[in-house]
């Protein structure tokens, strides 16, 4: 009998890249990998709850003509030394929130 499973692949992908872990040619390695990809501007003035500032960073959304599984985006998130990617629902509102758009409380990014 088949076992439903849950498809958790998808066509667009978000990261977060560390200014201090990541290589500094990680731009290169991604076009390197003919991807289609957007980044924010350095997030250096976001603040954690306590008013104190969040760790340097920029946000990165991967976009795939076809579904990619958790497994293929991580090889190529190793290869930049990136943390957990996670599949978007919204790519637009993603998009959007590279440089806080719709969040007025939060640093406005040019």
């Amino acid at each position: 009998m088949a076992e439903n499973k849950k498809d958790n692949r998808a066509r667009s992908w978000r990261l977060v890249v560390y200014p201090d872990s990541a290589p500094q040619n990680w731009r290169d390695i991604l076009d390197e990998e003919n991807l289609s990809w957007v980044e924010s501007p350095l997030h250096d003035k976001d603040k954690n709850s306590d008013g104190t500032i969040k760790k340097a960073h920029w946000h990165v959304l991967l976009f795939f003509d076809g579904k990619k599984s958790y497994e293929q985006i991580e090889e190529i998130t190793n290869l930049i030394n990136v943390p957990i990617p996670q599949a978007m629902k919204n790519p637009k509102g993603m998009v959007r929130y590279l440089i806080h758009l719709d969040n007025p409380e939060k640093y406005q990014y040019k």
